[in-house]
């Protein structure tokens, strides 16, 4: 079995075909080694593969007509993207970029399609895996809209408790590491306003923060001071 589809299995979409079906989806694809900072793909960029995200962490973000980041969402390992190849759009929109040294797995658009009509249980995780995605970016526009600046910190770090933390005695650590610059890229303010309003959670004792590490002692308390916005 090749690389590449030995790979793949990391992947819910891919990790229950037969070996002969992995086969089919790996023709054509190939592995892609990538260091620090080192796009995937970018706006305007043909969709002709989608991706599996092996090893490493990587960022889907916008830039603003400041030239700004906008951070939409952080792939983790394991994480297909790159969907847009497969809703007939011939042109990716946003950038993503590797924030750690990371492994890609890149697939041949017309391979993934062959093996999707050929298998509905395979497009029917396809399907899942982009509704996620989609809620995601959704949930992250409901709380530019609607919620305080504190809210949508908070909303946002139960978002990636979700996606990369880890339960510990002290409650769930996230694994990404972030800045403060990196938090205010995500909900869409300043490094400084993200500091105060860190500081302002860890005095209500509802995290735990230093050197890019952030662990959420009190996720209970968090989740209700974001969901009485209904968000």
């Amino acid at each position: 079995m090749s690389d590449a589809a030995q790979h793949l299995r990391c992947n819910e979409v891919f990790k229950r075909l037969t070996a002969a079906q992995l086969r089919q989806v790996a023709t054509g694809s190939k592995v892609r080694p990538l260091q620090r900072g080192q796009p995937i793909y970018r706006p305007g960029d043909k969709t002709d593969s989608c991706y599996v995200l092996v090893f490493g962490r990587a960022k889907i973000f916008d830039l603003t007509r400041t030239g700004k980041e906008s951070i939409l969402a952080f792939i983790e390992p394991g994480e297909f993207f790159g969907e847009r190849a497969l809703l007939g759009l011939s042109e990716h929109e946003h950038y993503v970029e590797t924030i750690e040294p990371s492994t890609v797995v890149v697939i041949a658009r017309k391979q993934l399609l062959r093996l999707m009509q050929d298998h509905a249980d395979v497009s029917v995780r396809v399907a899942k895996t982009i509704g996620r995605r989609l809620l995601q970016f959704e949930r992250r526009l409901r709380g530019l809209l609607f919620l305080s600046n504190r809210e949508r910190l908070a909303s946002v770090l139960l978002d990636l408790a979700r996606q990369s933390g880890v339960a510990t005695n002290d409650g769930i650590s996230l694994r990404i590491r972030l800045s403060h610059h990196d938090l205010a890229n995500i909900i869409g303010c300043s490094r400084e306003t993200v500091s105060v309003e860190m500081a302002k959670l860890r005095s209500d004792g509802l995290i735990d923060s230093g050197r890019r590490r952030i662990v959420l002692t009190q996720p209970r308390r968090l989740k209700k001071l974001v969901s009485r916005n209904g968000i």
